[in-house]
């Protein structure tokens, strides 16, 4: 078996549809690959969020790396709706919270 040869099956020459593969050539070659969307660090990309959330957004890459593009800001309800959520994830997550091992869950 070690001497025969295959050809390469069509299909793996193909795009696989997945997204890593446009942002690594965007990057290596530096061409500019718009992509619908990925998670990056708020930073201000969406302005009444804190700067330390992840959020899905379109973004840009080119040999400089990624550059989210802003939408705005979202509607009131739904930015204090997440801030809540991140308030009560970041409260599971530390014990220095208020929350002990032997008691109940406290909120911050």
């Amino acid at each position: 078996m070690l001497g025969r040869t295959k050809p390469i099956p069509p299909d793996w020459l193909q795009p696989s549809g997945e997204r890593r593969g446009i942002l690594i050539a965007g990057i290596v070659h530096n061409r500019k690959q718009f992509v619908e969307s990925g998670i990056v660090y708020n930073r201000g990309v969406i302005p009444n969020l804190s700067a330390d959330l992840a959020v899905e957004v379109p973004i840009v890459v080119d040999a400089a790396g990624v550059h989210p593009i802003s939408l705005g800001p979202l509607p009131e309800p739904i930015a204090k709706l997440l801030s809540n959520r991140r308030v009560f994830s970041n409260c599971r997550s530390r014990p220095r919270c208020g929350a002990q091992r032997s008691s109940r869950w406290k909120p911050c």
